[in-house]
């Protein structure tokens, strides 16, 4: 399970295509919060966290339906992970890295606002 695992992941390029579209579809909104944090803000609203949850719903509905697709759930996924030596498999280490920052609010944010800076770069480029 966990190599299939590790194909599919990679194959999304570690959802980073996902996380492009999500950036996109609410650039707006990081853009808002950009300029807010770059002036002085410094509490994150609810509404902020509940666009977090949003994205974590998509990336974990994705994994799940992957899981189904090969007749397994998160406890068998766990199940995998505890068995293996992450230590020795550098492709499954940063596969869960990375699948652990989508769930984990700063780090998401901190993405989400730099692919907003870099579209709003790219904007005024043109």
């Amino acid at each position: 399970l966990l190599q299939q695992l590790k194909d599919w992941f990679w194959a999304q390029d570690g959802f980073a295509d996902d996380a492009f579209a999500f950036a996109e579809r609410y650039a707006d909104f990081f853009q808002a919060a950009k300029y807010y944090l770059d002036n002085g803000g410094e509490e994150h609203p609810l509404d902020w966290k509940e666009l977090h949850q949003h994205f974590v719903a998509l990336f974990e509905g994705r994994l799940e339906a992957f899981l189904a697709s090969r007749g397994a759930d998160l406890e068998g996924l766990e199940a995998a992970l505890q068995s293996t030596e992450l230590e020795s498999d550098e492709q499954a280490k940063v596969m869960l890295e990375l699948m652990l920052n989508i769930s984990d609010y700063q780090p998401w944010l901190k993405s989400m606002l730099s692919l907003a800076d870099e579209r709003n770069r790219g904007e005024a480029a043109h």
